[in-house]
């Protein structure tokens, strides 16, 4: 692989598109001393991806072969993914940030600033050192950053879930004639949510799974846009929410959260679609290798 440096800035590129080029920042802290970085990801061009985490420089081996714990989206080893899917895949732009507490080996992670929460919990450090590491797939441009101040937020994956943006579970669907549409009793019906200044992303899984973003407008409301989705048959039971879900989308004209759940809803109708958050039960892992 290949590394340049400018300061703080770096530029990162792997050999083969498929194989990981691995950068590694050597630090050395006290025991019990906390710590915290973040890496900006400034340029990554399409068909590249990035892992954040730490390592230990005895475990930083060529490729795939590295083993540490990593966050792109996934909690990883480096290897192989451990936990699917534990935060938002991050992209260009977004800020990841790490914090260790070497006291307790514990590892949480953030995407702009927000906590994602506690991903390993490795207990009693056992004098073991772990290192910033960076892993890219292809090439990205980074700038690697050492805050001032350690992050004032540090909580578990089910207490980091908060605010709109989040994955929401469907538990009630009604259309514009009031009638309640069945929820297929044993299906997980879960809307992926992202928002930001202007707009809203969505994404839900019914069948297929289903695309759109809805722009903010002044007042409140929302104009959503084109629907866009896998054309696969959905299974017996999910087809008539599946047609319901993808007619009502382009309705909806309000996005709000009303005690604790999130309601999609269409003016001047009764339809609406009511989500609870949909929470994981993802407990820190003890170990990144077997």
């Amino acid at each position: 692989g290949e590394l340049k440096q400018d300061g703080t800035f770096l530029t990162l590129k792997s050999n083969s598109p498929g194989t990981p080029f691995n950068a590694r920042y050597d630090c050395t802290t006290p025991d019990g001393q906390d710590w915290y970085f973040q890496v900006k990801l400034n340029t990554i061009p399409k068909n590249s991806c990035i892992s954040v985490g730490v390592v230990n420089p005895e475990e930083m081996l060529p490729g795939w072969k590295t083993r540490g714990m990593f966050f792109n989206g996934n909690l990883t080893n480096g290897g192989a993914a451990l936990v699917t899917a534990f935060g938002p895949y991050p992209k260009e732009g977004d800020s990841v940030g790490v914090f260790v507490t070497n006291s307790n080996q514990d590892v949480t992670f953030y995407v702009n600033e927000k906590c994602l929460g506690t991903g390993f919990s490795l207990g009693p450090r056992g004098g073991k050192v772990f290192c910033p590491c960076i892993q890219v797939s292809g090439e990205a441009t980074v700038e690697f950053v050492i805050p001032d101040t350690l992050p004032s937020v540090v909580m578990t994956r089910e207490q980091a879930t908060q605010g709109v943006s989040d994955e929401w579970k469907l538990i009630q669907a009604i259309n514009e004639t009031g009638r309640a549409v069945h929820v297929p009793e044993g299906r997980e019906i879960v809307l992926h949510l992202d928002e930001s200044v202007a707009k809203f992303d969505l994404s839900i899984r019914v069948g297929n799974t289903l695309r759109c973003w809805a722009k903010k407008e002044e007042g409140g409301g929302v104009t959503v846009g084109p629907t866009m989705g896998t054309r696969m048959i959905p299974l017996p039971d999910l087809q008539e929410m599946e047609t319901f879900v993808e007619k009502s989308l382009p309705a909806v004209t309000s996005i709000a959260l009303l005690d604790e759940n999130l309601v999609l809803s269409k003016s001047g109708s009764q339809m609406n679609l009511v989500f609870e958050r949909y929470v994981k039960n993802i407990k820190p892992l003890a170990a990144y290798t077997k």
